[in-house]
């Protein structure tokens, strides 16, 4: 849980003016029913306590659970918090109350020594309180099975001063490093040691030539401490804080435009007016996806700038509606007094729900993107997607572009999804297995998908699987045992055999659409789709890659292959002899076929041997050149050439 100290400390430039009036409307005298009109001029100190108060309600309403706040007022003669970190202290209620019993401050004029420095006081309780265990942090503290509690937070110092700023940020550092110290040597378990904070300096006063603002950060032994100094007026300190509020905790403001307003002195006529409510940032979310509320982007100071949202006609309260939004964010209004305010809140908290609709570009039709609604007695602003719900029925996987429908391998996608399913285990540190259990089903689920098409019609082999099994599933483990080993190379033989049979691969009333339609280039097709799918899983074993070399011997000289160059590889001769009996055992089909496979495997053998042993030296690019430049050199030349002495016939000469 995040913490914040505002630390409100008190001189005697606090009871300044800040320079900005505040026009009062009292009752008339007897005899006057026109009201009149009072002109009064805040102080400094009451524009702090203002400031103070607006941005803690910003933090109670959106922030219940989330954030805590405590404030600490200093003078001269005394230093005191407002709150604490209980729960029952953070309502805005206990921070007026905590306020009127600190009255007005004790103010020393200029030049009189203070009893005591309000500034050095105010510092040294607010890290105190930073430093204290809030109810979550006291909860893990005892739980010796939770994480490790971790303080930090941010203090944020308000005074007038005339002093470098930077004499405060090293006397703020100072008081960390002290209180830190102090909490190793002490035994006080209520403290805990503070690792981050954040320093915010916001130094008031009354004119400025220019409005500075300097980041720094610094990180002293055991804490980082990162400062922001920061000069503002007094008359805007109200509208910084609400900003410094929306940076701190990533708040965002919507306006509501034309809200219809029944006015009396307008003769019943409806007047529009717009209403301004915070949330968090994410409830714009999709909005900024959308491109909408481009005007709407950070800020150089990182706060959200507001986003203007047209109000719709509203409806009754209707559960269906609420199913459509994907999220929801609790709303709390930016002017709590004014009339427009509490009648849409009043409004909303009847029962009634709210739409509101995009700003329109170009023409655009109606696009509703959020919804004002009520829950518990709550306003919140809930975010409709864009589009299709999030919560309608997908789509089918076999649905392609366009509704076409395609032929994804779904069954085989799901049997991969139920065969490599992750399911935690706990089981104490010194008995986990190595390698651990996750990382050999990672290296598992990569081995089955390294060569994996998607589709039916990208594969012959994959549309064979009843036949082709188990060399399929064979392939991708990490050993064959002998049975199966035995099985491959029979199914091997037997692809072969129809190969030489004439048969078709698959049936030509089959559902399932291949690329190629004749024989030879399906049975081409499969015999390098089953050599690619052996030379990636070669190095998984031995017999993988006995499997590659025996594919390799078989589809050497296959008819398919017939138009192609013969392919050079490492031909075993314990393979080729084993190759032999595979027609011997259960899974042969006849002697005859058996005797003809062995016969042609041994003329394969021999016969690309003799190809490799007598085969011609390439020729080169000199070799090339000479034939070609000796089957010119056969041209016959031109007579007239052939008499001339300096290469060029004179014609016509009898007319010169």
């Amino acid at each position: 849980m995040e913490k914040t100290v505002i630390i409100l400390v008190a001189n005697c430039r606090m009871q300044a003016s800040c320079q900005k009036e505040v026009i009062l409307e009292v009752p008339s005298m007897k005899g006057s029913k026109t009201p009149q009109s009072v002109s009064l001029v805040k102080s400094i100190w009451t524009c702090c306590v203002e400031s103070v108060c607006e941005y803690s309600r910003l933090v109670f309403d959106l922030l219940t659970n989330k954030c805590q706040i405590c404030v600490v007022v200093s003078d001269a003669t005394k230093c005191m918090a407002i709150n604490t970190w209980r729960d029952e202290d953070q309502e805005l209620s206990r921070l007026q109350e905590g306020f009127q019993k600190f009255g007005m401050p004790v103010l020393v004029t200029p030049g009189d020594v203070p009893p005591r420095d309000p500034l050095v006081e105010g510092i040294r309780y607010g890290v105190t309180c930073l430093a204290q265990l809030n109810a979550p942090q006291f909860a893990r503290v005892q739980d010796p099975l939770s994480e490790k509690a971790v303080n930090g937070g941010r203090i944020i110092l308000m005074t007038y001063s005339e002093k470098k700023l930077e004499v405060t940020k090293e006397l703020f550092c100072d008081f960390v490093m002290k209180e830190n110290k102090s909490i190793v040597q002490s035994t006080d378990k209520a403290r805990l040691l503070i690792s981050t904070c954040d320093f915010v300096l916001v130094n008031v006063q009354t004119s400025l030539n220019t409005i500075e603002v300097t980041d720094s950060s610094g990180v002293t032994p055991s804490v980082t401490v990162t400062c922001h100094l920061q000069n503002v007026l007094a008359k805007d300190l109200y509208g910084h804080l609400v900003e410094l509020a929306k940076v701190h905790f990533s708040l965002s403001s919507t306006i509501i435009s034309g809200i219809p307003m029944k006015e009396d002195q307008s003769g019943g006529n409806s007047i529009n007016y717009d209403v301004e409510l915070f949330h968090h940032s994410e409830a714009h979310r999709d909005i900024y996806r959308a491109g909408y509320g481009i005007h709407a982007r950070p800020d150089k100071a990182g706060a959200k700038k507001n986003v203007t949202l047209r109000w719709s006609s509203p409806k009754q309260h209707n559960l269906s509606e609420v199913q459509f939004c994907s999220s929801a964010y609790c709303v709390t209004p930016a002017n709590v007094i004014s009339r427009p305010t509490v009648c849409l809140v009043n409004f909303v908290l009847s029962g009634r729900a709210v739409l509101l609709e995009q700003p329109r570009r170009h023409g655009n039709s109606k696009i509703i993107s959020h919804m004002l609604l009520s829950h518990k007695g709550a306003m919140y602003l809930h975010c409709m997607p864009q589009g299709k719900s999030a919560l309608e029925e997908p789509p089918s996987m076999t649905e392609g572009e366009g509704g076409r429908v395609t032929d994804y391998r779904i069954a085989d996608f799901v049997e991969i999804m139920n065969t490599n399913r992750f399911v935690p285990y706990k089981v104490p540190r010194t008995k986990i297995p190595h390698p651990l259990p996750l990382e050999e089903v990672s290296s598992q689920l990569e081995r089955q998908t390294r060569v994996w098409p998607i589709v039916f019609s990208d594969s012959i082999l994959v549309n064979l699987q009843q036949e082709v099994e188990p060399l399929l599933s064979c392939s991708t483990r990490l050993s064959i045992s002998d049975d199966d080993y035995e099985k491959c190379k029979q199914i091997i033989v037997d692809l072969q055999n129809r190969e030489t049979s004439n048969e078709p691969l698959l049936p030509s009333a089959t559902s399932q659409k291949t690329k190629g339609n004749k024989r030879e280039e399906q049975y081409q097709q499969l015999w390098t789709e089953l050599e690619e799918l052996l030379e990636s899983h070669k190095g998984n074993s031995d017999r993988h890659n006995k499997l590659l070399e025996i594919v390799k011997v078989v589809s050497m000289e296959a008819p398919s292959n017939s138009s192609r160059p013969p392919k050079q590889s490492k031909v075993i001769e314990s393979e080729i002899i084993e190759m032999e009996h595979c027609g011997q055992n259960r899974y042969h089909r006849n002697n005859d076929e058996s005797s003809k496979v062995k016969g042609e495997l041994l003329h394969d053998k021999s016969s690309h041997v003799q190809a490799v042993l007598q085969k011609e030296p390439r020729e080169t690019v000199l070799s090339m050149w000479k034939k070609r430049s000796s089957r010119e050199s056969n041209r016959v030349v031109f007579a007239g050439r052939m008499n001339s002495s300096h290469k060029k016939a004179d014609l016509y000469k009898h007319l010169m």
